[in-house]
């Protein structure tokens, strides 16, 4: 009996060594293989992981700190448990697809109280690709459009939807994301990370040039690129606003303050987040 019990005893740990020594192995070299897609809701990130994933030395995910996600497990306001559950899904499932990253939205961050520099630090500060949307009326119409049908993902496409836009409701919304993407900015740009930009308007454009943007900014050989994913709603947005005449005016005079540009990330980044204007 005794013999029986020390030699489970030996068994377990040398199962727990090898399982760390295993982790160790696969942790190193994804430490310095992965990297983040920083964005905020319908602004092609779907696309941009779908597109990633056609590469065969790349396994990106989707939103890890999804809401759904982090209150199943109990995440919220963790941050090193939130920061272990990021670094134990990064572990490529296998070997040879080395290179892994997942995307990561403003919003998420404020939700669960995190830095993303504590974020970035635990990862050994990778290639983080900025993807944004210049038209944020585009961006808050789909995000409406998204709630009103709950089609978040189509590979058909689907009928134009149409809705009525608030406009107090949708300067709000401005304000609010103007505001995440001031502090996400104002934590990145001084860590030096290698970035890239890119718009929702170069990726749905040039996708091939996009993408080799992309693949070189993680040292990768190029790759062709398909996926089968379709736009939603690609109709002008008079086609999409019930009121848009109602409207209009407003769109037209104050167009430019409803613009998100890399110059203007960039320039928010150097700012102090106390002397934010929007």
């Amino acid at each position: 009996m005794l013999v029986a019990r020390v030699t489970l005893w030996l068994h377990c740990i040398c199962w727990c060594i090898f399982a760390w020594i295993k982790r160790i192995v696969l942790w190193i070299p994804l430490m310095n293989r992965s990297f983040v897609i920083l964005s905020s809701g319908r602004s092609g990130s779907t696309l941009l992981v779908q597109l990633l994933n056609c590469h065969p030395k790349v396994a990106c995910m989707g939103e890890l700190l999804n809401r759904k996600h982090i209150q199943k497990y109990h995440l919220v306001g963790v941050d090193s448990r939130l920061i272990n559950y990021i670094l134990a899904s990064l572990l490529p499932r296998k070997i040879w697809l080395p290179f892994s990253g997942f995307k990561l939205f403003n919003e998420q961050l404020e939700f669960c109280s995190l830095p993303l520099t504590r974020v970035l630090n635990a990862m050994r500060r990778p290639p983080v690709i900025v993807l944004y949307r210049n038209s944020m009326l585009e961006t808050y119409v789909s995000l409406q459009i998204a709630f009103k049908t709950d089609v978040w993902y189509s590979e058909s496409g689907s009928p134009t939807e149409r809705i009525q836009v608030d406009w107090e409701e949708f300067v709000e919304y401005v304000a609010a994301e103007k505001e995440r993407w001031a502090r996400s900015m104002i934590e990145l740009l001084p860590m030096n990370n290698k970035l890239l930009f890119i718009s929702f308007e170069e990726l749905t454009g040039d996708r091939n040039k996009t993408m080799n943007e992309v693949f070189q900014l993680l040292n990768l050989e190029m790759c062709p690129v398909e996926v089968a994913s379709k736009r939603q709603n690609p109709m002008s947005l008079d086609k999409k606003i019930i009121n848009y005449q109602q409207i209009e005016h407003r769109v037209t005079q104050s167009e430019k303050d409803y613009i998100i540009t890399e110059e203007w990330l960039r320039n928010i980044g150097k700012q102090n987040s106390n002397t934010f204007v929007s």
